[in-house]
């Protein structure tokens, strides 16, 4: 099941590479794409669209309840930090 994904707020230091070893390295499933937008409104921000592979079998299951159930889920990308991916609408 391919899901698309948004991290509404990454601060503008993380690379496009960066992020996709993050995402790569929480295990989330298998990375399709990841596209970046520059924030208007925050200075030094950027919107992040992941489109992601979660038809693991069991692995991944209870994160695609929670993503299928309109919830989010916490990517930590620098402890105690973490991005909050939501379900594109």
């Amino acid at each position: 099941m391919i899901l698309n994904l948004c991290i509404p707020c990454v601060d503008s230091i993380y690379s496009r590479d960066n992020i996709c070893t993050i995402l790569k390295n929480a295990n989330i499933g298998m990375i399709h794409s990841v596209k970046e937008i520059h924030s208007h409104n925050k200075v030094n921000s950027k919107k992040v669209f992941v489109k992601v592979d979660v038809s693991e079998g069991e692995a991944h299951r209870y994160l695609r309840e929670r993503l299928e159930g309109g919830q989010n889920i916490k990517v930590i990308h620098e402890e105690p930090y973490y991005w909050k991916m939501i379900p594109c609408k």
